[in-house]
């Protein structure tokens, strides 16, 4: 959380989007990259700003080579709630991973339910100096094409929020499965200004 932090990716990763841009409340981006066969033991997201953070990855397999792996995305801040809504995404292809990542801000401990039809991968957080941050990665087979309609999680306790939706396009004639696995080791900091996620 904080002021519209600029991250500085380790080598091999791009941003897809980054939503909630106020100074004090939840800001969330999301970034990917093709993982090769020598992947480090952890990488370091440094930013410009010390704030609560929280950080996770996720594999997935079978995605597409090219460059459309990233078929749709959108983004949203939302006003405090315990709904965590992102926004209806449209997809081009059918048969998509469609990842939900949630980020909430609040200093008490707090779990999320993930949106229906989604299979929650990770719900974590902490209760930092600054104002804590908690997190809920999500995922759900789409059949389409088409537009996937909202997401909504539940938080056990309101707070500013920003909900995100991103659909991975399947290789070329081969049906999307969901994440194979996920590293969501939490890395969870009070008041830093890099988060180290294990992979």
């Amino acid at each position: 959380d904080g002021a519209a932090p600029v991250i500085t990716y380790p080598a091999g990763w791009t941003q897809i989007r980054k939503d909630g841009v106020t100074a004090s409340e939840t800001v969330q981006a999301v970034a990917w990259k093709r993982a090769t066969a020598s992947e480090p033991a952890n990488y370091a997201f440094p930013w410009d700003t010390t704030s609560d953070c929280t950080g996770s990855i996720s594999a997935y397999s079978g995605r597409s080579t090219g460059v459309g792996v990233i078929d749709a995305h959108g983004g949203q801040k939302n006003v405090s709630s315990v709904s965590v809504t992102a926004p209806t995404i449209t997809t081009t292809v059918a048969s998509v991973d469609v990842v939900f990542g949630g980020g909430l801000m609040g200093n008490t401990a707090r779990t999320f339910t993930p949106p229906t039809g989604m299979t929650e991968r990770a719900d974590f957080g902490t209760a930092g100096a600054v104002g804590g941050i908690w997190q809920e990665p999500a995922d759900e087979v789409f059949v389409g094409p088409g537009a996937t309609g909202t997401r909504v999680a539940t938080c056990t306790v309101a707070g500013s929020n920003v909900g995100q939706l991103v659909a991975l396009a399947p290789t070329a004639g081969a049906a999307a499965l969901p994440g194979d696995e996920g590293e969501y080791l939490p890395q969870v900091k009070a008041e830093e200004s890099v988060v180290t996620v294990y992979s």
